[in-house]
């Protein structure tokens, strides 16, 4: 589902009504949220508003996943009480999109996740695993924490 269409929401989230809702959709793409921040703020802030209009409607609770990218990198690990300083418009977004989430009235939890692994829909997109894979294998150094 495209989560910037208002109706489709709608229609989704009504007709299923949830007890939870596990928002994970997002552009997670640092330099794509830069180059085309009209599309990062309709799907990571407006979808999740409309995410959150649904969830109000039938009850539901609301678990957002976010990022490790509303801090500002500079001092963490941080604790989910840390004050948000994104560098980056993605991360930006993210705290907008947080915010929305716990203003919204819902019950709510907020996962900030840090780097992800899994199958990716997109063909040049690789994950943290096949990073680390790619980069030993060519006998790269890595840094990570």
């Amino acid at each position: 589902m495209d989560i910037t269409h208002p109706s489709a929401v709608h229609q989704l989230v009504t007709s299923q009504e949830p007890d939870l809702i596990i928002h994970s959709a997002a552009i997670t793409q640092v330099d794509d949220c830069e180059l085309n921040r009209e599309l990062a703020y309709s799907v990571n802030v407006d979808g999740t508003a409309l995410l959150l209009a649904a969830a109000k409607q039938v009850g539901s609770s609301f678990c957002y996943l976010s990022t490790d990218f509303v801090f500002s990198g500079q001092n963490g690990p941080y604790k989910e009480d840390a004050p948000r300083n994104p560098v980056n418009f993605y991360g930006e977004t993210k705290r907008m999109a947080e915010d929305l989430v716990q203003e919204s009235g819902l019950k709510w939890s907020i996962a900030r996740t840090i780097l992800l692994y899994g199958k990716t829909l997109q063909i040049n997109r690789s994950n943290f695993i096949y990073w680390v894979k790619d980069n030993l294998v060519a006998n790269k150094p890595i840094k990570v924490v």
